[in-house]
């Protein structure tokens, strides 16, 4: 042979070998086997050299695909052995599984129904020892379970595996992403939700942020989400609500209805304590202080502007006292006589509050001034002697106490609640 002839021999042989040789970009009657580079490349070579341009192999392992078609080479077939579950950190649910989720993919696997493309893939976290632990898919998950122990396999396939996808990072990002991801899925209830956003209040996440989270993410229903998130775990209140988590009736939208109004007035009135919410909810709930009859509310603005009267009461020169109660329904047996008393209190006591609050303002602003001694004295005199007469004129109210509620006693004979033998004056209140 020539050598001209060698020479295009060998360039045959070359391009048929470089033909049949596939690369990545090749066309494949099954799928190869992938192993991830460091740099995020891959190589179909076995051989642990294959990735040195490349940072290195990532794993010895090839990655492996899912049978959902989504064809997305970070989706892997997990053996559920492998999967641990930290509900305590990684889920906000009240339940561990949505029940009505695990039946739905159960029953349609035995009947035939089950499409493996249809199905999305859980989110499983990786640890820094290699723990695999699962964010999202609670209820796959069971459901996988389910047909696993009954050995059901559908197109050749059986449960035992899952696919999913992993992430890495921190533990924090990891419990951030788990409760973020719940709303991608089964529908979690309105408690589970607000569950969700106190844990970032309570993990210090801005509450403008936590706001403007809620309305992005709960749709219309954000007011009532973001009302419950105030409410005690613990309360009365939050039990009420998960008896009617999931109802539809007549009952359990009146009781979502008065849980958001609670809920509001813990947000507009953060010094309410525990007690004061459980007072709130024994009112409304079981006194029927919810109605139309006389002492009872029918909507959220008569019962806000009810409890701001309850606020003021407790409110002692700018100071509200958490260790008193709200005292409603004592508060609803008083004499008409009794309550216009108490309204004089408060509307004196803000006067006092609200005098006090200019002369400090005054005071400051003067002395930012550079303003002398002896001229913020005489600026703030008549504002004292102001301060001076309401106090005084707080003081005779409050003397008169007593005589108001004797007063009172003999009032309620007018409307045959109890006999005495006469009727005292009426009180004169200044």
């Amino acid at each position: 042979m020539k050598p001209g002839q060698i020479i295009l021999a060998t360039i045959g042989i070359v391009f048929i070998l470089s033909r049949n040789r596939k690369r990545i970009g090749a066309i494949y009657n099954d799928i190869p086997e992938l192993y991830e580079c460091n740099d995020g490349t891959f190589s179909t070579a076995r051989s642990s050299r294959a990735c040195n341009r490349h940072g290195g192999r990532k794993s010895s392992e090839p990655v492996q695909f899912g049978r959902g078609g989504s064809g997305l080479l970070n989706i892997q077939d997990v053996p559920l052995k492998s999967i641990k579950i930290n509900r305590e950190l990684f889920q906000g649910r009240e339940k561990a599984y949505s029940k009505r989720s695990v039946d739905n993919i159960v029953e349609d696997a035995m009947n035939g129904r089950f499409a493996w493309e249809n199905l999305d893939p859980i989110t499983l976290w990786k640890d820094p020892a290699g723990n695999l632990f699962l964010l999202s898919g609670h209820s796959r998950h069971k459901a996988f379970e389910v047909l696993a122990n009954e050995g059901i396999k559908v197109d050749g396939k059986g449960f035992d595996r899952i696919p999913a996808k992993i992430r890495t990072g921190s533990l924090a990002a990891a419990q951030k992403m788990a409760l973020e991801s719940n709303t991608l899925a089964t529908k979690e209830t309105d408690i589970e939700r607000a569950s969700y956003y106190r844990r970032l209040r309570q993990d210090g996440e801005d509450e403008k942020k936590i706001l403007a989270s809620v309305k992005k993410n709960e749709g219309r229903n954000w007011s009532n989400i973001y009302a419950y998130t105030f409410l005690s775990p613990t309360g009365k209140t939050w039990a009420t609500l998960q008896q009617f988590a999931e109802g539809e009736d007549q009952s359990a939208t009146l009781a979502k209805s008065l849980a958001k109004w609670i809920g509001t007035a813990r947000r507009e009135y953060p010094q309410l304590t525990n007690e004061h919410e459980g007072e709130l909810q024994s009112w409304l709930f079981d006194q029927r202080g919810y109605g139309t009859g006389s002492g009872q509310v029918s909507n959220e603005r008569d019962f806000m502007e009810k409890l701001a009267v309850f606020v003021q009461k407790n409110t002692f020169f700018g100071e509200f006292d958490a260790n008193k109660p709200l005292n409603i329904m004592q508060s609803q047996l008083k004499s008409p006589t009794e309550l216009q008393f108490e309204l004089l209190i408060q509307e004196k006591t803000k006067q006092v509050t609200d005098l006090e609050r200019q002369i400090k303002a005054q005071i400051k602003t003067l002395a930012d001034r550079r303003a002398k001694q002896a001229d913020i004295e005489r600026i703030i005199q008549p504002m004292e002697a102001s301060l001076r007469n309401l106090r005084l004129d707080l003081q005779r109210l409050m003397a008169k106490k007593s005589e108001v509620i004797e007063y009172s006693k003999n009032e309620a004979t007018l409307f045959g609640l109890k006999r005495r033998s006469r009727i005292g004056r009426v009180p004169t209140f200044i």
